[in-house]
């Protein structure tokens, strides 16, 4: 009937996608438009390219009230990579939870361009080496993150960025967010990176910053804003 946090208007229409061990991965082929509304997307498997949830794979999705945990690789995987191919996703009202190996990629890298979108949504418990919560790259394309009245918490990352990583021709907008015990080797909320001159910058605003147990909370590093 649901999940905790989440109170479907008529049970019937929750469904549940689960450990699918043999695809690996939900994909969404490239130039769909598809919108997820009350589905629980768990246990997914990685066959070894990282991806365990859903691959948005140049496509256009939309994901609503729902539950995306505990997959073996990215919780979903934006890809707006190479050749000037493009990808956008926008998540509401969900749940990102328990995925490892980061719970959203988002990524436009070798000139192409990715967009996401996150609101009202809770992203927790993930891990990965960078960008536990979030990994957000642009590296010769270009990636844009928008965040707004969403929670990260206790994600983690071996290297930089607990809740958020940023890196290269990527930008940033986080806004009325709270983070809360992210942590890191450095950046535990947010780290940011642009050592190979994509001149990032970070805007936030009206957001709570709770540093988890280390990194402190925001490191903007090489080049960043």
């Amino acid at each position: 009937s649901g999940w905790p946090g989440f109170n479907p208007p008529n049970p019937d229409y929750v469904h549940s996608m689960s450990t699918w061990y043999e695809l690996g991965t939900i994909r969404l082929l490239r130039e769909a438009a598809i919108n997820t509304i009350w589905v629980t997307f768990s246990n997914g498997f990685s066959n070894g390219d990282g991806r365990g949830g859903i691959w948005n794979d140049h496509s256009t999705l939309t994901v609503s009230n729902c539950a995306v945990s505990g997959n073996l690789g990215f919780g979903i995987d934006n890809d707006g990579s190479s050749f000037a191919r493009s990808a956008t996703l926008t998540v509401s009202a969900s749940q990102i939870s328990g995925n490892t190996g980061c719970g959203i990629v988002n990524r436009g890298s070798f000139s192409g361009s990715a967009t996401l979108t996150v609101s009202g949504s809770t992203i927790s418990g993930n891990s990965a080496q960078y960008g536990g919560g979030i990994f957000n790259l642009g590296n010769g394309g270009s990636a844009i993150l928008t965040v707004s009245a969403s929670t990260f918490s206790g994600n983690s990352a071996t290297e930089g960025g607990g809740a958020i990583a940023n890196f290269e021709i990527a930008a940033p907008t986080v806004s009325n967010c709270t983070f809360s015990g992210n942590s890191a080797s450095f950046g535990g909320g947010i780290y940011q990176d642009s050592s190979l001159g994509g001149g990032d910058t970070l805007e936030i605003g009206n957001t709570i910053l709770n540093a988890g147990a280390s990194g402190g909370n925001i490191l903007n590093g090489r080049a960043g804003t």
